[in-house]
């Protein structure tokens, strides 16, 4: 798009006008608004800044929503097996204070989770912190859940927002794993891990210098996940114009690209994991005003490829993840 949305408003609203007065107080009117427009809105040519400023003493507070249908086949099962996953998490990064040399430190704190995961007819995982503790007993995996609410991590970052170091993991996962089964203590591996974590404040993603519109930069990320290895995605993300969204004028980005993967030194599973065909795109609203973005809609489509004890199986993921930024206020409110 070459013009802010709010100059096509503009345009039609001096068509209106014509007919009810003379064409050319119509014109004359419609071009001292959509000047006025175009001074208060960004203009189409001006590079935007897109990066995380985190000021001190602000937190943010974000919702994750994820689905994930997934389905295993194998020469050993006699029919494939469907999973189903269902999470909202709600969760605030504080900003501590500045670090010398211009980075920062951050905070954050698991505010509320529900969860539930399905594999068949059984269910794996069952929690909502909203209900009563007393019924955790009862519920698959809910008492150790409950201990990541109210969990706090730190992150320092550098000048450039790049994560340099991760603090609480490690403690989290061992309160979260010591009285899990084996199977919910590889699912908790997965979830509480510092390069998972890490994507929720790091600027890995972001652009390094400001972008006009129709600019485009690629993104190579590696991850390391226990169960499977490492995680390498390949993204190529597109500055495409402006939209208001949630009450913000935002920078549109929309991305796609591959997710690969390879064995990792911290592979630590009974199985060998692979991932073929995997896809990634979605799109994001970023405000420059605030420096943070505000929602981002994601689609991640893989199969993995398992070998677990010379058994070969083949499960195929579609996943849909959704992050809204919900408030941005004084920390401690």
């Amino acid at each position: 798009m070459k013009k802010h949305k709010v100059i096509c408003c503009v345009i039609m609203a001096g068509a209106v006008l014509v007919g009810e007065c003379s064409k050319k107080e119509a014109i004359a009117r419609e071009a001292g608004t959509q000047a006025k427009a175009e001074a208060t809105s960004p203009a189409s040519n001006e590079p935007v800044e897109m990066r995380f400023k985190w000021v001190v003493g602000k937190k943010y507070t974000t919702r994750v929503v994820l689905t994930e249908i997934s389905e295993t086949s194998g020469s050993q099962l006699p029919q494939p097996m469907r999973g189903d996953t269902k999470e909202v998490q709600d969760y605030a990064v504080s900003t501590l204070k500045e670090r010398e040399g211009g980075g920062k430190e951050l905070e954050l704190e698991f505010l509320s989770q529900k969860v539930s995961t399905k594999m068949g007819d059984r269910e794996v995982l069952s929690f909502d912190s909203t209900a009563d503790a007393k019924d955790d007993a009862a519920k698959p995996g809910a008492a150790s859940m409950r201990k990541m609410v109210g969990a706090k991590i730190k992150f320092l970052t550098d000048a450039k927002g790049r994560v340099e170091k991760v603090e609480g993991v490690d403690e989290l996962l061992k309160r979260m794993t010591a009285d899990a089964s084996p199977e919910l203590q590889q699912m908790f591996k997965g979830m509480v891990n510092e390069d998972i974590l890490k994507q929720r404040v790091d600027s890995q993603y972001m652009p390094e210098k400001p972008l006009k519109i129709g600019d485009v930069w690629p993104v190579k990320t590696e991850m390391n996940l226990p169960i499977m290895g490492t995680l390498i995605t390949n993204i190529k993300f597109t500055f495409t114009g402006w939209e208001q969204h949630e009450n913000h004028k935002c920078a549109v980005v929309t991305f796609d690209g591959d997710i690969t993967s390879k064995p990792g030194a911290t592979q630590a599973s009974p199985m060998v994991m692979t991932v073929e065909g995997g896809k990634i795109s979605g799109k994001s609203w970023f405000d420059p005003e605030i420096g943070m973005g505000v929602g981002t809609l994601e689609d991640n489509n893989m199969t993995l490829k398992m070998n677990v004890h010379g058994q070969s199986l083949s499960t195929g993921i579609r996943q849909k993840m959704n992050f809204t930024l919900l408030q941005v206020a004084d920390a401690g409110k």
